[in-house]
């Protein structure tokens, strides 16, 4: 299973991808209780598993 981890201090969400050193990310800003996501990050291996 794929790992996704919350980083707050950096602003990021990660999803770690099983079987490479890959990650796809999305950088947010928090607005109240909205996320704003402000940045996608996704490696080509992603489209393979999902």
């Amino acid at each position: 299973m794929n790992e996704f981890n919350n980083f707050p201090v950096r602003g990021r969400f990660e999803l770690a991808i099983v079987g490479s050193h890959e990650i796809a990310a999305d950088y947010y800003r928090l607005n109240g209780e909205q996320i704003l996501l402000t940045h996608s990050i996704i490696a080509e291996r992603v489209g393979e598993i999902v």
